[in-house]
């Protein structure tokens, strides 16, 4: 009889233990509904691979339907202040180098047009140099909040096909414990027993 009670409770123990780690194994959270778990809702995007650029994966995703997700890589008001301050610096963050470089080009060639601009007209006291400048400096501004809005943009859809990735390769491990009675020459002698599933 003690053996008997022994087995059940190391069952029900076991039974807790393999419900605790399935739930961590599918990665479910218990936190506010504003969160939205892309994790869990719907299925990944059609036609996604590991690796893909986001001139690709903006035709897939749209950055509006974006919903802040715990988990999340990439931190889209960050990316916004970097390429504010260094343009293309954003981009670079959300792992699109050829972007961000591209951006990066385009403001330093500005800027560089601004400084020799701004040179030469005090050296010659030119007017034409002096507008040069300014037309220059002004593009610049531009460049930087397009880099801003970009980043911004690069970020959130990054999230989204990093949760699709995660969601694709998700691997569920489930532990399922029994109790049997099993005949013997004396009996029956109970017998506990493990099952395991592995879904991927």
């Amino acid at each position: 009889m003690k053996k008997l009670v022994f087995l059940i409770i190391v069952a029900i123990c076991s039974s807790l233990f393999a419900s605790n780690y399935s739930a961590c194994a599918q990665v479910q959270y218990d936190i506010p509904e504003a969160f939205n778990l892309y994790l869990d809702s719907g299925q990944p995007a059609e036609g996604i691979v590991p690796n893909m650029m986001y001139r690709d994966l903006k035709k897939i995703y749209r950055h509006n339907n974006y919903v802040p997700c715990l988990g999340d890589r990439y931190n889209p008001t960050l990316c916004a202040v970097a390429s504010f301050f260094i343009p293309g610096l954003g981009q670079i963050i959300s792992h699109q180098n050829r972007r961000g470089v591209a951006h990066l080009a385009s403001a330093l060639t500005f800027a560089a047009i601004s400084t020799i601009s701004g040179g030469l007209s005090y050296l010659y006291q030119s007017q034409e140099m002096i507008l040069a400048s300014v037309l220059a400096s002004c593009v610049v501004l531009s460049l930087q909040i397009s880099s801003c809005v970009d980043a911004v943009r690069v970020a959130k859809v990054m999230n989204m096909y990093e949760r699709d990735l995660r969601k694709k390769n998700i691997i569920e491990f489930n532990l399922h414990p029994s109790v049997d009675l099993m005949r013997s020459s004396t009996g029956q002698i109970p017998v506990v027993g493990m099952s395991m599933g592995l879904n991927f």
